[in-house]
């Protein structure tokens, strides 16, 4: 049975929150509606239940959006804009393709500023320069999240900040030949990071195919980094399958960490195997009324684990912890500690009151492991409750 030590009562977690919670006020916007209008009333913290489906849009402040709901792609691109000391919460939100110009390349989320992505779904991408989903700064969360490349371009393009995910799928862009030389495509890769810090655990990540086709044929790793840093724990990283008579491709191009990662590729000259690095995942969204377990996988170092957890939903460089922290130090709480076995499981249960006005609150945890010298981090899980 996995070791665990509970010292910090969930109820305390909530009572202690709910407690410093500002009133929050509820929009409801109607089917179709833009959301701009009420994007301009809402005040930072204010929770925006969705429609069915919606045009892209604008957001320019920290609120929650819930859905179920889908962007229909009129216009192809959404764009958050969140100033310092907000966060934006998407909850449950569709970014569909289409089937003509320019939905028929799919949507394209840009994010700058800090925002958090769960149980979002993101095809495509608008035009060959973007990204389905870009990280322009601030820190970004995805969590149980997919995301595909559809048009022209890669799936996730890290440029800076931080971006951390945990149970994702992303897949990058299968080359097409096209029925005439200027409407082929060669394949992308899932992930693209120019700049800035990627932190994935427990997600799958997978290049885009080759296709029968000369000059269009080769596969793409699923992961190229040519200027950030990258960890990947627990995680399946798959270059994409070559077409009859093409070249097979790295899984990873460039330098990445990685523990308790599955590989599949041509073997990458920058890929370091880090098996002190600590993963995490949480099995469930936070859901009033309901329990979810949230689960740290240990580095090798048989040295003490804590799962800490927060509600600030900003990230820091704290030494000697090598990777990004989620909330101050000082402000989080140490939920449950262990001394685990290499590789061994620490769980922590978290059941969410039914507590009406907690609907819009976040909850951020990380696993933190002491290393030799050093202190990793996790990938940080969570979300907000509705």
């Amino acid at each position: 049975r996995p070791p665990r030590s509970t010292l910090f009562p969930y109820t305390t977690l909530f009572r202690s929150f709910a407690q410093s919670l500002v009133a929050q006020t509820t929009w409801t916007v109607p089917t179709g509606a833009p959301l701009g209008p009420t994007i301009a009333l809402a005040a930072p913290g204010d929770i925006l239940q969705l429609g069915q489906a919606h045009p892209p849009f604008v957001l320019d402040k920290g609120l929650v959006l819930l859905g179920p709901s889908s962007i229909d792609d009129y216009g192809g691109i959404t764009t958050l804009q969140i100033p310092a000391g907000q966060s934006a919460h998407l909850v449950d939100l569709l970014f569909p393709s289409g089937f003509i110009w320019p939905s028929a390349f799919g949507h394209s989320v840009r994010v700058s500023g800090n925002a958090t992505f769960e149980d979002c779904r993101i095809f495509g991408s608008a035009a060959p320069v973007y990204g389905a989903l870009d990280v322009l700064s601030g820190s970004v969360a995805l969590l149980r999240c997919e995301v595909a490349a559809i048009g022209s371009s890669m799936a996730v393009h890290v440029v800076d900040g931080i971006l951390t995910m945990s149970d994702c799928e992303v897949t990058g862009l299968p080359a097409h030949s096209g029925t005439h030389p200027h409407t082929g495509f060669l394949s992308r890769e899932a992930v693209l990071v120019t700049g800035g810090t990627l932190v994935v655990s427990a997600s799958e990540l997978r290049g885009g195919d080759g296709a029968h086709a000369a000059g269009f044929g080769h596969p793409s790793p699923a992961l190229v980094n040519t200027g950030g840093t990258v960890f990947l724990t627990d995680s399946m990283v798959t270059a994409g399958n070559p077409a009859w008579l093409s070249l097979g491709s790295p899984d990873i191009l460039g330098d990445a960490r990685v523990a308790r990662t599955t590989l599949n590729g041509l073997p990458s000259p920058g890929v370091l195997t880090d098996d002190s690095m600590v993963g995490m995942r949480i099995d469930a969204p936070l859901q009033l009324g309901q329990t979810v377990t949230a689960t740290a996988t240990a580095g090798d170092q048989l040295q003490l684990l804590a799962i800490v957890g927060g509600f600030e939903f900003l990230a820091g460089t704290y030494a000697p912890i090598v990777e990004p922290l989620f909330g101050q130090p000082t402000q989080l709480a140490a939920l449950t500690l262990a001394v685990p076995g290499a590789g061994a499981q620490v769980n922590w249960s978290l059941s969410v009151p039914t507590t009406p006005t907690l609907t819009g609150a976040g909850v951020w945890l990380q696993a933190i492991q002491f290393d030799v010298s050093d202190i990793r981090a996790s990938a940080v899980v969570g979300g907000v409750v509705h």
